[in-house]
């Protein structure tokens, strides 16, 4: 088999740069950051029921599924503290900020007699009310129904 001159250059080329983004890709990454702005998050926050975190501005927010209630801590607070109560969910696995509105995904309850659907929820005005975002036609697919709506906007 022969190559001409300029298809095996173009071949070798185009191997380097594979290889180049690959090792790049799986290069170890560096995080540095002042003394000051790494400390433990988890000081007084129970976190067995703790389902997501998500940051928004300065502040850290935790979701947390039992309690159905959502924690927030800043940077100089020295606690965590309520941020707001999740009304009419029953499995709540993640949360988004995206824009004004604050996202929840309440995974339902696919044991229960009748089912509980899979939904999201979202809070305009800082968790004091909440309401179901519509579910596109035909709902949401019972074999993938986390990955679905997660997928809208995580």
């Amino acid at each position: 088999m022969r190559f001409k001159v300029g298809t095996v250059r173009a071949l070798c080329v185009l191997l380097i740069v594979v290889l180049i983004a690959s090792v790049a890709g799986v290069a170890p990454q560096k995080a540095a950051a002042g003394a000051s702005n790494w400390r433990s998050v988890k000081d007084d926050a129970s976190w067995l029921s703790v389902r997501d975190i998500a940051t928004f501005g300065d502040r850290v927010f935790t979701l947390d599924s039992a309690s159905k209630q959502i924690n927030v801590r800043g940077q100089t607070d020295a606690a965590w503290t309520k941020y707001a109560t999740i009304e009419g969910v029953t499995n709540p696995i993640a949360m988004v900020f995206h824009g004004d509105k604050l996202y929840v995904v309440d995974y339902g309850n696919n044991n229960a007699n009748p089912k509980i659907a899979s939904k999201v929820v979202y809070s305009a005005d800082g968790g004091q009310s909440w309401a179901t975002l519509t579910a596109p036609n035909g709902g949401f697919s019972d074999a993938y129904m986390q990955y679905q709506l997660m997928g809208i906007f995580f």
